[in-house]
């Protein structure tokens, strides 16, 4: 069975104990609150790590106005995929210079800005299997409460979540190798490598 973002809602249902729903559009309880949460929990973990699926790579256009002090340019952020998090600025094969997001904008003193960041992925058949059930657990944890209307569920949810995102971590960090400089992330206390 492909992925999708009912299946996802569906599994985060499933583990509170709910009816299932056939679209996140439909006139229930359970739709609309699968509706009202499922994107910004989405977005809240793809911007908690650099996944192996999420990461992607733009050079900026500059922007024709600079920032008024502190730095001599400003760039565009992605729009498509829409970048979630800058995770580093590149230039002449070099990384770690100095940058700050603003808004939309991305203001650093480099000439030029190569960008890696995380996008917004919106298809889940693009999301890691691991990925999927963390995304349901935590989806599970926000919508306990309105759907069920037991706070002891949603606490048993955000800790199976918590084991959750450290497996999908740890999975994603498997895959591919790491370089010299790659940073270590902290997941709830735990250091881990990003790759």
């Amino acid at each position: 069975m492909a992925v999708s973002v009912v299946s996802i809602c569906n599994m985060a249902l499933g583990k509170i104990g709910a009816a299932a729903i056939t679209a996140i559009t439909e006139a229930t309880d359970n739709a609309r609150a699968c509706n009202r949460f499922y994107e910004p929990v989405r977005d809240e973990l793809l911007r908690r790590h650099p996944w192996n699926f999420s990461v992607n790579r733009a050079t900026l256009a500059q922007l024709a106005e600079a920032p008024a002090y502190g730095y001599d340019h400003a760039y565009q952020l992605p729009s498509s995929p829409y970048c979630l998090r800058v995770l580093e600025l590149y230039e002449e094969r070099d990384s770690g210079y100095d940058f700050l997001v603003e808004g939309r904008k991305l203001i650093t003193d480099s000439d030029t800005a190569r960008i890696k960041y995380i996008s917004q992925v919106t298809d889940p058949t693009q999301f890691d299997a691991t990925f999927v059930e963390a995304l349901a657990t935590r989806l599970a944890a926000e919508i306990a409460i309105p759907v069920t209307g037991e706070s002891n569920i949603a606490e048993a949810m955000l800790k199976l979540y918590e084991l959750k995102i450290q497996e999908a971590v740890g999975n994603d960090g498997l895959e591919g190798h790491a370089d010299e400089d790659d940073k270590p992330i902290e997941v709830d206390g735990t250091w881990l490598n990003e790759r």
